[in-house]
């Protein structure tokens, strides 16, 4: 069967439109208010960073909540750094001393608090 470019565009449209209602059923939980329209990507992302900014909710997290790479959360366990607040206060520098830490521990650690507006090293 070959398609004309009206029946992959049609097949798109349809893809979105069946996407765009399964992310307003996941999300409509309150943080976002989906009137008619899905907010469109950039203001998506924008709209839920600004939901994200209250800081003390996440540093009294358990790090369990936010690393899901086991090597890195075992790492930060052993080294008795159990919530958020505690690794946030930690600086790179120390954190690399770790065993099982490296630089790309420390990137996808990095990657984890950049939606926070957190980084290491902060005095909290």
């Amino acid at each position: 069967m070959t398609y004309t470019k009206e029946d992959i565009t049609l097949l798109i449209d349809r893809a979105f439109n069946r996407t765009s209602l399964i992310l307003k059923d996941k999300l409509d939980f309150g943080v976002i208010n989906f009137r008619e329209n899905i907010l469109d990507g950039l203001e998506f992302m924008e709209h839920f960073k600004g939901k994200n900014q209250s800081k003390p909710d996440i540093l009294d997290d358990e790090i369990s909540l936010h690393i899901g790479d086991g090597r890195v959360f075992n790492a930060l366990k052993d080294s008795n750094i159990n919530l958020m607040r505690d690794l946030v206060s930690k600086p790179e520098m120390e954190l690399i001393r770790i065993p099982n830490m490296g630089s790309a521990s420390i990137r996808y650690i990095r990657s984890i608090l950049a939606p926070f507006n957190l980084s290491l090293g902060i005095k909290v």
